[in-house]
């Protein structure tokens, strides 16, 4: 803890006082501090690796539901994730496991070599278990899901429900991009998004990329529901009581994104919808 400021230190004390948690965890992802886990702390990445982060971030998204493998159905997320490198019975040239060490690097803020020459991070198969090791430390599974689930609540990165069948989840994604060609809906780029915060803000673009990826995708959030407050504000006396009353305030909580959004609309009436454009 030698790098962490002084007020840093007076939280994780309160923090080691009062117990830890997932609720006391809000303080730490809200303050844009490291969180801590065990004997690591895990730290906010900066916006200016929003790709490559992402990128890296695929390693979480690697599921044994959708390798359609009864053999796989036992394995817990990091077995499948050694199984995913090191099997040739699925074709995969993304190698998880390297991405999984540089996003572990990244989050860690560790070098890739320690002062004795070796690895800082290695993959371990011991006997079943498939551990990580970390400065000689080992971590099992429920250790990586535990990183896994700090690392994606601090950089607002939203996993899918693995409950849902694959199958649903494929047609809901379909639905989805079907939904977004009828309302001719484009997702922006990272320099898009950085010049809209630009222009929004007025904050420099070198300000913006040292923010961390989490207050970056808030601020761009909670401009679009300031803006969607003020116009609703505007036509207001236009509106209907029951419609003023649901008028979400621009200080409100940030509701969290649906990535299953419009479940209840029938996939084949909006294929007709499609069809009916593109002929």
């Amino acid at each position: 803890m030698n790098n962490l400021t002084d007020d840093y230190k007076k939280l994780y004390d309160l923090y080691k006082k009062f117990g830890s948690g997932e609720d006391l965890n809000v303080v730490f992802y809200s303050t844009n501090q490291p969180v801590p886990y065990k004997d690591l702390f895990i730290y906010p990445v900066k916006t200016i690796y929003y790709m490559f982060f992402h990128s890296l971030a695929e390693c979480f998204f690697v599921n044994k539901y959708d390798s359609g493998l009864a053999e796989c159905m036992g394995m817990n997320p990091l077995q499948f994730l050694f199984y995913q490198d090191l099997s040739k019975k699925i074709d995969n040239a993304n190698n998880y496991l390297p991405r999984l060490e540089f996003l572990l690097l990244m989050c860690l803020q560790k070098p890739e070599i320690d002062n004795s020459g070796e690895k800082t991070i290695k993959f371990i198969e011991k006997g079943k278990k498939q551990l990580i090791s970390i400065d000689g430390k080992l971590y099992d599974w429920k250790d990586f899901e535990k990183m896994r689930d700090i690392i994606c609540e601090q950089n607002c990165i939203e996993l899918p429900d693995w409950k849902i069948h694959p199958d649903i989840r494929k047609k809901l994604k379909e639905k989805d991009e079907l939904m977004a060609r009828i309302n001719k809906r484009k997702i922006a780029s990272f320099e898009e998004l950085i010049d809209c915060l630009m222009l929004a803000s007025g904050y420099t673009e070198e300000y913006i990329l040292n923010l961390s990826i989490r207050r970056f995708t808030n601020l761009l959030r909670r401009y679009d529901i300031m803006k969607n407050y003020e116009l609703m504000t505007i036509l207001s006396p236009n509106m209907e009581k029951k419609d003023r009353d649901n008028i979400l305030s621009w200080n409100s909580a940030i509701p969290k994104q649906d990535q299953y959004f419009s479940k209840v609309t029938n996939l084949a009436e909006i294929e007709k919808k499609v069809n009916g454009i593109n002929k």
